[in-house]
C-alpha cells in the first residue's frame, strides 16, 4: 500500500496531500486483493473522522467507496495489479475516485434479485450519491461519486492545515 503525492510518503492514518482539481486530495494505491477493500475502508475513515460531517455522510460515503474498490478488484485487472482511490474535498462536498488497471466492461447499474449475493454496487452509488460518473484515461477506468454534505464547514481550511503535528 502506498499513500503519496510528490512529495513523499504518508501513513494510514496521516495521507499526504496531492493538488487534484478542486482542492485538498488524498490518493491511496493498493494492491488489487481483497485485502484492499478493508485497508481503503480503514484509510477512508481515519481521514473522514477527523472532518466535521455526519456520521451518516461518513458512513456513507465509506459504503460507496468500498462498494467501488470492491468492483475495480472483481470486475478489472486489477485484480493482478494496483487500484487507486483519491479522495477529493471542498467547502460543501466529498469526491471520491477509484481508479483500476482497466477493464472491457463499462460501468452498468443492474438490479438484482432481492436474494442474490452481489451486484449492488453501483446501483448503491446510483441511489445515494449526489452524482457518479465514470471515465477512461491513460491509467485504466475511473468511476466517481460526489456526496454533498449537509453543511458547508470548513472542509478546505481543515483539511489544509488540520495536519500541522
Amino acid at each position: 500500500m502506498r499513500v503519496s503525492d510528490a512529495t513523499g510518503h504518508g501513513s494510514l492514518t496521516h495521507p499526504t496531500k496531492i493538488r487534484y482539481q478542486h482542492g485538498p486530495t488524498r490518493r491511496l494505491d493498493i494492491a488489487g486483493t481483497p485485502a484492499g477493500v478493508g485497508l481503503a475502508r480503514t484509510w477512508l475513515r481515519a481521514f473522514l473522522d477527523r472532518i466535521p460531517m455526519t456520521a451518516a455522510e461518513a458512513e456513507n460515503i465509506t459504503l460507496l467507496t468500498s462498494e467501488l474498490v470492491t468492483n475495480a478488484i472483481v470486475h478489472s485487472k486489477s485484480s493482478h495489479g494496483e487500484v487507486t482511490v483519491l479522495l477529493d474535498l471542498t467547502c460543501s462536498r466529498v469526491r471520491v475516485d477509484v481508479i483500476d488497471d482497466g477493464s472491457a466492461l463499462e460501468p452498468v447499474v443492474i438490479h438484482q434479485a432481492p436474494d442474490s449475493e452481489g451486484g449492488r454496487g453501483l446501483w448503491l452509488v446510483d441511489r445515494t450519491a449526489d452524482r457518479w460518473g465514470h471515465y477512461h484515461d491513460e491509467h485504466g477506468l475511473g468511476v466517481w461519486f460526489e456526496v454533498e454534505l449537509m453543511g458547508c464547514h470548513t472542509l478546505y481550511e481543515l483539511a489544509t492545515d488540520g495536519d500541522r503535528a
